[in-house]
């Protein structure tokens, strides 16, 4: 419906896009007037993924607007070559996640005022970060309600308002319609993307409508096998002739077509990842081995498998100052052993000390602590006992030397 042509803004010196209308749409005498004023109404419709709409003007009676300039081609150009003449290459169902839910977010934005009526992979465009532009509905919006009156003339002039294969039925058929019939072209654009080709196909729009009416869509799974069925389910909801056998919005219809795409198998050859039940690792401070501590240690009392060292897993002060987070993002737990010269720090010796934790002291001391306790209990015992002999053998050394004096 227009010539679109490359342009240079002199006023800020960059590329920009103009969009004139063909002759045939100024016939109407009423349109170019029109035609400016829907324009300027469009530039303040501002969506993060439309394209903007910088100005609308004439020269010399011929009107143009004009639009930003994308660098990254449209979802069309992405169509691989195809060895079939009739049938493109199809995409991978993960190329969807790309552009898919924004551009079903912006056509539910434009619902709120009109219909885009010219849905298909060529009017979806892309920057130069790969970021997908919903583009090309100011001449469908100009047209307004004069496009029933119009659709003869043009169609004998070898256009329709819309494009064929991606026109709902009820706008081929000239009925009410509404921004279902935006999710239908959008249903049939996905539909091309996985496939390669339309769900219907014709050389003239007669005969698209007549597909429409009797014809069956080829489920999706049977052209490309390795798709699921539900995937097939969504896209043919999305298709269905009636509106109101169709999702309530375009986003609905984008969350069950990536949520579907989603339970495609995964590969053979590729392994899943294994979840690690494994806990943090620490390093005895009494035999200085290395050993896996218990899933969540901190404020835990654990035993060094190595030398038996008994030791608490100190909690962090964070632990006690935030609320509970996710295990995997909380770092590993630190442990701590008193210095020995740190009478402060140890329970047995702590003036008011409760009871309990004495108690718990003797939990606490290394198997080498209390060897050396049995040593140092031994060693004093034989010295009580050598001492105690010595003092008894002088004692009866000076018995006996005093019975001699005596006699």
């Amino acid at each position: 419906m227009a010539f679109v042509l490359l342009a240079l803004d002199t006023n800020v010196g960059i590329d920009v896009v103009l969009k004139v209308p063909k002759p045939v749409m100024l016939a109407d005498p009423e349109f170019a007037h029109r035609f400016k004023r829907e324009i300027r109404s469009m530039i303040e419709l501002t969506h993060p993924h439309i394209v903007k709409i910088k100005d609308v003007g004439d020269h010399e009676g011929l009107p143009f607007y004009v639009m930003d300039l994308l660098a990254g081609g449209s979802l069309e150009d992405r169509f691989e070559p195809s060895t079939s003449p009739d049938r493109k290459k199809p995409m991978p169902p993960q190329s969807l996640a790309d552009w898919l839910e924004p551009v079903a977010r912006a056509l539910d934005f434009i619902h709120q005022r009109f219909v885009h009526r010219d849905i298909k992979p060529a009017n979806i465009l892309f920057d130069s970060y790969g970021k997908a532009f919903v583009s090309d509905f100011g001449i469908v919006k100009a047209i307004g309600d004069d496009a029933a009156k119009k659709q003869t003339m043009m169609t004998q002039a070898g256009m329709v308002i819309g494009t064929g294969p991606y026109m709902a039925p009820e706008v081929t058929e000239g009925k009410k319609y509404d921004g279902r019939a935006d999710q239908y072209a959008l249903a049939a654009t996905v539909y091309e993307a996985l496939s390669g080709r339309v769900p219907f196909d014709g050389v003239t729009l007669g005969a698209i409508i007549m597909q429409q009416m009797s014809g069956k869509i080829p489920p999706l799974h049977e052209l490309v096998p390795n798709l699921p069925r539900a995937l097939t389910q969504v896209i043919e909801k999305g298709l269905s002739r009636e509106p109101k056998d169709r999702y309530p919005n375009c986003a609905a219809f984008a969350k069950a077509v990536l949520l579907a795409a989603n339970t495609m198998p995964v590969a053979a050859d590729v392994p899943r990842a294994k979840k690690s039940s494994a806990g943090p690792k620490a390093v005895c401070p009494t035999c200085r081995k290395p050993f896996a501590l218990p899933p969540d240690p901190a404020g835990k009392t654990v035993t060094c498998p190595a030398c038996g060292a008994g030791f608490t897993v100190a909690r962090r002060s964070s632990d006690q100052e935030a609320p509970e987070t996710n295990r995997s993002t909380m770092p590993k737990a630190e442990t701590r052993v008193a210095p020995r010269n740190e009478r402060a720090s140890h329970p047995a010796t702590d003036k008011g000390a409760p009871l309990a934790q004495i108690w718990e002291l003797p939990k606490k001391l290394s198997r080498r602590a209390w060897i050396g306790i049995a040593i140092a209990a031994a060693v004093g015992v034989f010295g009580l006992v050598a001492v105690a002999a010595i003092v008894s053998a002088v004692m009866m050394s000076g018995g006996k030397r005093g019975e001699k004096t005596r006699d």
